[in-house]
């Protein structure tokens, strides 16, 4: 029962931890976005600036299109770099972190059999069973 409890709060840890995460991540993200629609805004502007400077023409305005166009997606590819190497590393550091537990649990599990196969043989088999079926 104790078992099955700690499950439960450790399941309900990991869930909290994953939706902080998550709405960090996202706050961040967003904010990368605003700034990126500003960057390319402002870039829209200059350029827009400058071609009123030299001549109202199509070319110009095609010209400022095409600047702002390409601010705007190099500013959201950095933040979108940044963001998914951060969620990332995040992960890894949790993966590897679950992984390492369960290495250990293993091993604790092999020396519990072990002193078992010294001490009774005949409840070896049982163990091996109660491992591989936790529940």
């Amino acid at each position: 029962m104790g078992r099955q409890v700690g499950r439960q709060a450790a399941r309900q840890a990991a869930r909290q931890a994953d939706s902080q995460l998550d709405s960090k991540v996202g706050r961040w993200a967003d904010r990368r976005v605003e700034a990126g629609r500003q960057a390319s805004s402002q870039a829209g502007r200059q350029v827009g600036i400058q071609e009123d400077i030299q001549v109202n023409s199509q070319v110009g305005r095609k010209a400022a299109r095409q600047a702002a166009r390409q601010a705007a997606r190099q500013v959201g590819r950095q933040a979108g770099r940044q963001a998914g190497r951060q969620v990332g590393r995040q992960a890894g550091s949790q993966v590897g972190r679950k992984a390492g537990s369960r290495v250990g649990r293993e091993a604790g599990n092999l020396k519990q059999l072990n002193f078992y196969s010294l001490c009774y043989p005949q409840l070896i088999r049982l163990k091996i069973l109660e491992i591989n079926n936790p529940n």
